[in-house]
């Protein structure tokens, strides 16, 4: 059996600005509320009781190691209210993490050790309540790459049923 402890802080703010007057009946908007989150965690992950040379390597869990790094991540939502109710129509965070020590660096994809990690984003845009576009990408900055890009769009007619496609394209495979 194996123990990880991953303590962390999170220290971020919130910034936002209403704007009152912006309707639409077309857009499905009342009134706008922009919000800015910038964001930093520190994570430390001391050494696991079993390193992972020592275990049989079946996901992601058994690869965890030492690790010591800030996440410095920035968000933007746009809201409004839809029946009373508030909703993200743009939600995107932007994100990468620090490796202060070079004993637990970042590797890119050749397993080259960085002091930043990839630069990631996380986007999901609901702009009617009748679609959904979700996308996720991943870009190396040190070799000018977009790594990976994940992208769904759902056509939704309440709980009653969802049309979805996805398209995942990751470097080196289609």
């Amino acid at each position: 059996f194996r123990t990880i402890i991953q303590p962390s802080i999170d220290v971020f703010t919130k910034i936002h600005k209403l704007y009152p007057k912006v309707q639409s009946k077309f857009w499905q908007i009342d009134q706008l509320r922009h919000l800015i989150e910038p964001r930093v965690t520190y994570t430390f992950v001391p050494e696991p009781n079993r390193v992972p040379s020592q275990l049989l390597q079946f996901d992601g869990l058994d690869t965890l190691d030492k690790q010591n790094f800030f996440r410095l991540s920035y968000r933007n939502k746009l809201q409004t209210r839809r029946r009373g109710q508030t909703v993200d129509i743009l939600d995107v965070e932007i994100f990468s993490n620090f490796h202060p020590s070079s004993n637990t660096p970042a590797l890119d994809r050749f397993n080259n050790p960085h002091r930043f990690s990839d630069i990631f984003t996380d986007s999901r845009y609901r702009i009617f309540d009748w679609l959904a576009i979700d996308m996720r990408s991943s870009y190396d900055a040190y070799n000018s790459d977009l790594t990976s890009l994940l992208a769904d769009v759902a056509l939704i007619n309440g709980d009653q049923w969802n049309i979805s496609l996805r398209q995942r394209q990751l470097v080196g495979q289609n």
